[in-house]
């Protein structure tokens, strides 16, 4: 049974709604039917491979073997990294769910897409608001783009802040809406996720190509996973002859991760829960439990033969932070932990295998990336840029400066990332962080005041690209929707009110 429902756009027929609405969707795929085999609409004769995007909700690009980690946490996304592309410096353009997507799907950045801070959802706490600022549809997304470019596109979400409500399920033929019930232990795991998408594909009855996208959350918060992926790394804490024990202070900021699934299994290792390792190692168990779900995920495509033809990327929206500056969870900072993900493309045949990516890269430039290698039309207005020629051996004159923003909460942070250096400042405020991202993965030394000139050089970048996001930003009203009680608990259930 799929637990999701269809989901097309609605309301006043606007040529942009025409264009997501199930009239178009039904007109398209009456067109398709006449015209050909693979299902092109008029307006393409493209016939592209299948397209498969797998999202990690929450997976920090250090976790992995690929990325440099020792542990054996993911063999299956290792495997398809040494046979694609991995890109070794991504940045995430915020650091939660909800601004970091909408950015990965229209290829522009939260302050002018708007969907940026949950502090109306907090103060509702308060009976100060009702409101949340969801994802409007001023923007063409890369699903509306490869639909109307003859692809069926399908959704399988199991963040409930990424479902239709909140405007997410735009240009997806099929949006399996799937949100955590409660936090309650099983709910929406990968396997879940993934015999849902399986049982999709098996029903297809067209033979256009398809876009599948897969946003798993089986490595967020609150902190959960079966025996056999915790165990063995919380018995090599055990072991460890030199634990951190947390302070009074740390243990309260564990905040959610304490409650909900996570409990019956802190109760039982009781005794390691004191120590800052235990948390850590609960985290890696949540990787290692997701990696099996990739693997089993891949198994049923290659059973299906879809493995081959597909044109494959991982990523994820953001990382987590686990103590690095004093507290756990993610959305707060702009620190490394939170803002550098992975990302891998892998198309077997067309790109290039096992090929290491050094420059830095944002996820805003996936979606022009994935468009020019299809030989599809640019959605106008884009901020990302094609990594064609980057994957191709040819690196841009000029290297891209990655830029973040949008923390839930508190003082309005800014970073920018060239090369190695990153800056993080706080507009209004006189706090400035320099960090040697290479020597300082961790970001524990602000150099700041020793090198002013390279800080300088990375302000006057930010302030250029605060200003010009400002201007594209006047451009786009942002649209608010009211949340349910219901809603408010979930969001405080995953962490993301306090």
């Amino acid at each position: 049974m799929v637990l999701g429902a269809k989901h097309d756009s609605h309301g006043s027929l606007t040529r942009r709604q025409l264009l997501k609405s199930g009239i178009y969707g039904g007109l398209a795929a009456g067109l398709a039917g006449s015209i050909g085999p693979f299902g092109c609409n008029r307006r393409s004769k493209i016939k592209g491979p299948n397209i498969v995007f797998i999202l990690i909700d929450t997976l920090r690009a250090d976790r992995l073997g690929l990325y440099g980690h020792k542990e054996g946490l993911s063999p299956a996304i290792d495997s398809v990294g040494a046979e694609g592309v991995t890109f070794d410096s991504t940045v995430a353009q915020s650091p939660w769910t909800q601004p970091s997507i909408a950015s990965l799907f229209c290829s522009r950045y939260p302050a002018v897409h708007k969907v940026l801070s949950l502090k109306l959802a907090q103060a509702m706490r308060w009976g100060r608001a009702q409101k949340m600022a969801v994802f409007t549809d001023s923007f063409t997304t890369l699903a509306e783009t490869l639909r109307d470019n003859g692809y069926e596109t399908a959704g399988f979400i199991a963040n409930f802040l990424m479902s239709s409500y909140y405007g997410f399920a735009q240009g997806f033929d099929f949006y399996a809406d799937m949100p955590y019930r409660n936090q309650q232990v099983g709910d929406v795991s990968g396997n879940v996720l993934n015999k849902e998408a399986i049982t999709w594909l098996r029903r297809r009855k067209t033979r256009k190509p398809f876009f599948l996208y897969m946003h798993y959350m089986d490595v967020h918060g609150p902190y959960y996973s079966r025996p056999q992926f915790h165990e063995p790394l919380f018995a090599q804490v055990e072991k460890m002859p030199a634990k951190r024990k947390l302070s009074d202070k740390q243990k309260r900021a564990l905040g959610y991760l304490t409650t909900k699934q996570a409990a019956p299994i802190i109760t039982r290792y009781n005794k390691l829960a004191d120590y800052l390792e235990f948390w850590s190692a609960f985290y890696d168990a949540g990787v290692r439990e997701q990696d099996q779900h990739i693997a089993e995920f891949i198994t049923d495509l290659k059973d299906m033969d879809l493995w081959d033809d597909s044109y494959v990327v991982i990523t994820a929206d953001h990382g987590e932070e686990l103590q690095e500056h004093g507290y756990w969870s993610h959305g707060y900072s702009l620190y490394h932990t939170e803002l550098h993900v992975p990302l891998i493309m892998h198309r077997p045949g067309v790109l290039p295998a096992g090929k290491r990516i050094k420059e830095t890269v944002r996820l805003i430039d996936i979606m022009p990336t994935l468009l020019d290698q299809l030989d599809m039309p640019a959605a106008s207005g884009m901020q990302g840029r094609s990594l064609k020629d980057v994957i191709a051996g040819t690196p841009p004159a000029k290297p891209a400066a990655a830029f973040s923003e949008g923390v839930k909460d508190g003082p309005k942070k800014k970073s920018l990332y060239l090369g190695d250096w990153k800056l993080i400042v706080t507009p209004g405020e006189k706090t400035h962080e320099l960090y040697n991202i290479a020597d300082d993965p961790m970001e524990q030394k602000n150099v700041y005041a020793r090198y002013p000139v390279r800080a300088r050089e990375l302000a006057g970048l930010l302030q250029e690209q605060m200003e010009r996001n400002h201007r594209l930003g006047l451009k786009t009203d942002a649209k608010k929707i009211p949340l349910t009680p219901e809603q408010y608990e979930q969001l405080k259930s995953l962490g993301y009110v306090r």
